[in-house]
């Protein structure tokens, strides 16, 4: 992924955290303007977190959807039973 799809794609979560963040109900109190701008910048932040939580899992899925559907989703070839292989020099089982 380039870098510019990366901050695209950045961009868009921004744009959807802070679209979800406007929908929610929140009470701020006796907040000063400073402190209202932190805790906006944290909720979008952690919408962000939890909206790229969400297209992580979904890849993660669809890997270990592709990898059942390469071993026949046969037990005698889970993980377990997989040959080791090697990567710069290691060994990675």
């Amino acid at each position: 992924m380039t870098q510019k799809s990366i901050a695209q794609k950045s961009n868009g979560l921004r744009r959807k955290a802070e679209k979800l963040l406007s929908q929610r109900d929140s009470n701020i109190g006796k907040m000063t303007t400073e402190d209202v701008k932190m805790v906006h910048e944290l909720q979008v932040h952690q919408i962000e977190l939890e909206m790229q939580n969400e297209e992580l899992r979904k890849a993660q899925k669809e890997i270990e959807d592709f990898a059942n559907r390469r071993r026949g989703n046969n037990s005698q070839f889970g993980p377990e039973h997989a040959a080791p292989f090697r990567i710069q020099g290691y060994g990675i089982k």
